[in-house]
């Protein structure tokens, strides 16, 4: 049985060949009246293959829906086909207040509203998992079914070229819609657990966060540009203790606001900020780009942010939940905190335990601590992005097994991190070409196993033993098999 009818306020624009129609629909509509986008397709085994992928995502749609008070969509792109849908324009006239002859040429007609009559059909183009999430939801809670979501109407033939066009419409939206990437997940995300957390240690904990260094009072008449930033503030970075050489530039990071003043010669960075009427300087301790690598002559950063993500994941993760739909939904603020408790816990324990980090955390600005160990002869495994995350997967892997984090922790370092000794050098370290080998899995897998059988774990966690293993480790190597020896092996702590 068909809806009745339904007149919805909405914009009339065009794109290409297109005309479309801008508006929105009550949750309760969108379940009665929008289909799943089966019909673009005449192959009864693509709609199954349709319905199939829908339903799996829809699940984490509807418990989103359900749990989150703060719950928004983007708009839902709908095809419309049969019936009579009717646009009716508002006429737009001058009064005391505005003068409708000003209005420009291309404005006309833009506004109304759309009238539908219950006999068309609605399918979903972009935004299926959405509708069946919707739907799945309503059937939980009615009280959704007020919640509005805006939706875009576009009018859909259904002869043959028709249908070409719409499917073409349904893989555009989807092979042109741009992945979130993970940096900005990281930046914005309220609901993932360990993004919060991320961004809090960069706020926080001595390791991670910028540290403000001083501040420059300007004249208000004074022309900011990037050629006199440096003079501005030249005085204030003496008077303060920290030594520049002569090979410094400033480059603009962002126009009229941010500028960077690079010190090759020491490899330092400092940002430079300006607020009102002063410009603040800050030392940056972690990567924010869009990557996960650090540049090997980098002395600013310990890692990216990427990684710090990455790293916490792997140390916190709880194995018991369902740990991807976990991060969908923000928990209770008493979980966050425990959760931000824990993750504070295991870098201080890192410090503890691990000296050029302890050493990164207090030294003061200036002194280039993560070039020297991020240098031309290899330097440490923990100033590497790989090796970071390779040290934490392994303490992982032990505290799931049997140790404490802490007693992980202390074990993994009594290991070397420097990458010139084995078994990281010709396996993470190429000496020779002074770079790392981190383009094959093989290597990286390799480098796991071999930590966590020194530090006496028990290799089939990890799906091999010590004969494979040392078979693997020679073949890297391109040595003998009866060349190489597995690291010692630690069964207890001293």
């Amino acid at each position: 049985m068909k809806s009745k009818e339904l007149t919805l306020p909405a914009l009339r624009a065009h794109m290409g060949d297109w005309v479309y129609y801008i508006t929105f629909l009550q949750m309760e509509e969108i379940a009665k009246r929008i289909e799943l986008a089966e019909d673009i397709h005449p192959s009864s085994t693509l709609k199954e293959m349709i319905q199939r992928q829908i339903t799996d995502r829809a699940n984490p749609i509807a418990e989103y829906l359900l749990n989150q008070s703060q719950r928004f969509f983007n708009s839902l792109i709908v095809g419309v086909y049969g019936g009579s849908p009717n646009w009716l324009e508002l006429a737009i006239e001058t009064n005391r207040l505005f003068d409708a002859e000003t209005l420009p040429l291309s404005l006309q007609g833009a506004l109304g509203f759309l009238q539908l009559d219950g006999n068309e059909t609605l399918f979903a183009i972009d935004g299926q998992h959405r509708v069946q999430g919707i739907k799945q939801a309503l059937n939980e809670n009615d009280e959704l079914k007020h919640d509005e979501v805006s939706v875009i109407f576009v009018a859909h033939r259904k002869e043959s070229d028709g249908l070409e066009q719409t499917r073409r419409l349904f893989t555009t939206l989807n092979r042109y819609a741009k992945p979130v990437k993970k940096s900005e997940i990281i930046a914005l995300d309220e609901d993932d657990t360990i993004a919060i957390i991320t961004r809090r240690l960069v706020e926080e904990h001595q390791l991670f966060c910028d540290q403000f260094l001083f501040k420059t009072e300007m004249k208000p008449d004074i022309r900011l540009e990037t050629r006199n930033i440096f003079e501005l503030v030249k005085r204030d970075f003496i008077l303060n203790g920290i030594t520049l050489s002569k090979n410094v530039k400033v480059t603009v990071k962002k126009k009229d606001v941010v500028w960077l003043i690079i010190d090759y010669e020491r490899k330092q960075t400092y940002t430079v900020r300006k607020e009102k009427n002063e410009l603040k300087i800050y030392y940056q301790k972690i990567s924010t780009a869009n990557r996960k690598s650090i540049y090997p002559k980098d002395g600013n950063n310990i890692t990216s942010i990427i990684t710090l993500y990455d790293v916490l994941e792997t140390v916190l993760r709880e194995k018991a939940k369902t740990w991807n739909n976990f991060k969908k939904f923000r928990p209770n603020p008493t979980t966050v905190i425990q959760y931000y408790n824990r993750a504070v816990k295991f870098w201080d324990t890192m410090v503890e335990f691990f000296p050029p980090l302890k050493e990164f955390k207090e030294t003061p600005p200036g002194k280039s601590v993560a070039a020297q160990y991020r240098s031309e002869s290899g330097g440490n495994l923990l100033f590497r992005p790989v090796g970071l995350e390779i040290v934490a997967t392994v303490i992982r892997e032990a505290t799931d097994q049997w140790m404490s984090e802490k007693e992980a922790i202390e074990s993994v370092s009594k290991i070397s991190m420097e990458l010139s000794d084995e078994p990281w050098v010709g396996l993470l370290w190429d000496k020779t070409n002074q770079r790392m080998l981190t383009t094959s899995t093989n290597n990286k897998k390799v480098a796991k196993q071999l930590l966590f059988y020194h530090i006496g774990g028990d290799l089939r966690r990890m799906n091999t033993h010590d004969e494979k293993l040392k078979q693997e480790y020679a073949g890297l190597l391109n040595k003998e098999e009866s060349k190489v020896n597995l690291p010692q092996l630690f069964t207890s702590l001293p």
